[in-house]
């Protein structure tokens, strides 16, 4: 399919019909028509994938996955929760859980830890991804075995990861600032 312009329309023409203007304005009008008809078509195809659609397609996925989403949320953490539903359909083992963490968060965005003893699992989420603890919350819940105690949290700020800085740099924000923002320079 050709992208839609004039000119290439009017190149189906043969030479002695160009010059008509009645011709020129329908093959105009034809254009802007099939290039609303190609963005429809581009934008049906980007809907078909949870990385790629738009906010129809978000409310589709929502919808079929039975996800009610917050008034505040961006299309992003709508699209990581609907993510963090689909994927979720697989069995659960450690790696699988740590693969699905590392798309979703990212392969520095969470910590995992398996007390396999005690029968414990923590996963700490990345300050960077605070607004996604619920949906990483809801796919713990639903991929580990119910024989296991489960912990999601944030990774808050230590004093380690602040100890490069001055206190006069920190001086300025405050303590729930420093544990619980990220932290990329100073004021």
């Amino acid at each position: 399919m050709n992208n839609g312009k004039k000119e290439d329309m009017l190149d189906y023409l043969p030479p002695y019909l160009r010059q008509y203007q009645e011709l020129q304005q329908m093959i105009g009008t034809e254009a802007t028509e099939l290039e609303d008809v190609e963005k429809w078509h581009q934008q049906s195809i980007d809907d078909r994938f949870v990385v790629s659609c738009g906010k129809a397609g978000i409310e589709k996925f929502e919808k079929m996955l039975g996800i009610v989403p917050y008034a505040d949320d961006s299309m992003e953490t709508r699209r990581f929760r609907i993510l963090s539903k689909w994927n979720t359909a697989a069995s659960y083992h450690y790696v699988f859980l740590a693969q699905q963490l590392q798309m979703l968060c990212g392969e520095n965005g969470y910590r995992l830890r398996l007390d396999f003893e005690r029968q414990i699992l923590e996963v700490k989420v990345n300050l960077l991804s605070k607004n996604m603890v619920t949906a990483v919350k809801d796919m713990v819940a639903a991929i580990v075995p119910c024989n296991m105690i489960t912990a999601v949290s944030l990774l808050y700020n230590t004093h380690k990861m602040l100890g490069r800085y001055t206190h006069g740099q920190l001086s300025g924000y405050t303590y729930k600032q420093l544990r619980e923002d990220v932290i990329t320079g100073w004021k």
